[in-house]
């Protein structure tokens, strides 16, 4: 088992035992800073994760940006390897896909480059601004040839990581926001 792998399953583990108001006061915490960070942005675009086993909360980051006219894109897979991200509104029929996220239906497609700011899961992180996820690698490949999008990982500072662990092939992170700091 290669060493991410055995991190990995390290992160899902302590994730998996997280209790519903930590994630729920952090979450608050880290959407808060996040919306003070864009507020210094210009962007008209976001993209944002559908959050899941106790990842960050992201529900009402969605809702706060559809609130206020900005275009809102979610993720949603294609096949085994690929993932776009669509537009969505307040109307947006949603299914859950073979993970159990929720993503939308009957929604158009988004070209990543046109995508202003892109928020992203993760199961770690380092001081290198550098994430793990789920080992699927969706974000690193739709994200290997965009160099316009801010790129803005949400993590609870448990899910630090005191070591190196990127690959050539990982993308490096603009921002991670945490409940307690934001590394850039």
């Amino acid at each position: 088992m290669c060493k991410k792998e055995i991190l990995r399953k390290k992160l899902k583990n302590s994730r998996s035992k997280l209790v519903n108001s930590y994630v729920t006061s952090n979450s608050s915490k880290i959407f808060n800073t996040l919306k003070n960070l864009l507020n210094q942005l210009s962007f008209n675009s976001i993209a944002v994760y559908k959050s899941f086993n106790n990842e960050v909360l992201t529900n009402d980051i969605i809702s706060y940006y559809l609130s206020i006219d900005k275009v809102v894109c979610l993720p949603v897979l294609k096949d085994l390897n690929t993932m776009e991200f669509h537009q969505i509104n307040v109307r947006s029929k949603m299914k859950l896909n073979k993970y159990g996220i929720s993503e939308p239906i009957n929604s158009s497609k988004i070209n990543t480059n046109k995508i202003d700011i892109i928020i992203i899961p993760c199961l770690g992180f380092n001081e290198n601004l550098y994430r793990i996820g789920m080992g699927k690698g969706y974000y690193d490949k739709i994200l290997e040839d965009n160099e316009s999008s801010t790129l803005i990982c949400l993590a609870f500072e448990d899910q630090f990581i005191d070591e190196d662990f990127e690959e050539k092939h990982d993308i490096k992170m603009n921002y991670i926001i945490t409940e307690n700091s934001i590394l850039f």
